[in-house]
């Protein structure tokens, strides 16, 4: 790291992670960024006629996107769905990627209501963020183990979806809060279920978020992450050439 020409977090929670245990170092943040036109796109021809099947039983549903990892936060993010179906009855909530048991599901009476789906084809999953009424991932740091960034709140986002994440997290670059969605403390499912309750049962903020969203996706552009790199790499170069000379 004190080698380095230039350090790049993906976030402004990484770069506070790192500074934790090495202060005084320059980061500069350049965030992870998402193809808004891939997941904005509503042409479901390839999907199979058993995928689009699937997603008419399923709807309506809250989505979540991530691995069984508990640093993904489903531990937080069952029982908030528990909690919002009791209020919108009929909800349903498919997680991709969960791989795991469905014990907590269980225990909280949801497990009728809760879908599970991993190696799914992509078409399959732009189909499911775009079907979706809300996503929500509530990502805490494991004793260490966190999320940097968090892309699926990126592809939500270029899907129109409204989302929900927590603070302290990699989410808080990935979220726009109070535009987009809501960023709620991380390891309190009645906070989150309070934001997507909020959102769920008032339409008109539902539309202003979900226009939020496909906004927020087009200014996370890859030509700008690369025109941010593209930058440091010409002052880097720029800084070697007057060294030399």
């Amino acid at each position: 790291y004190r080698r380095a020409d230039r350090l790049i977090a993906v976030s402004n929670y990484t770069k506070r992670e790192i500074l934790l245990r090495l202060p005084g170092l320059d980061i500069t943040v350049i965030n992870h960024a998402v193809d808004a036109e891939e997941f904005s796109d509503s042409n479901d021809v390839e999907l199979s006629e058993n995928e689009k099947l699937e997603i008419k039983k399923l709807k309506p549903y809250i989505l979540s996107v991530g691995s069984g990892k508990p640093r993904k936060g489903y531990e937080y993010s069952f029982p908030a769905f528990a909690k919002i179906e009791k209020q919108i009855p009929g909800l349903k909530y498919v997680a991709v990627g969960y791989d795991r048991e469905y014990k907590p599901a269980v225990s909280l009476g949801i497990a009728d209501k809760m879908f599970c789906f991993v190696r799914i084809r992509r078409q399959f999953l732009k189909a499911l963020y775009r079907n979706a009424e809300l996503f929500m991932l509530l990502p805490y740091n494991d004793r260490g183990d966190v999320e940097g960034f968090g892309f699926a709140f990126l592809e939500a986002a270029a899907a129109g979806l409204p989302v929900i994440g927590t603070r302290d997290s990699g989410a808080e670059d990935a979220v726009d809060d109070g535009k987009n969605g809501f960023l709620v403390e991380p390891r309190n499912p009645d906070a989150a279920a309070g934001a997507a309750v909020k959102i769920l049962s008032n339409p008109a903020l539902k539309r202003e978020f979900s226009k939020g969203s496909v906004d927020f996706a087009r200014r996370m552009s890859w030509d700008k992450v690369a025109t941010e790199y593209v930058s440091i790499y010409q002052q880097l170069t720029t800084n070697d050439r007057r060294q030399l000379s």
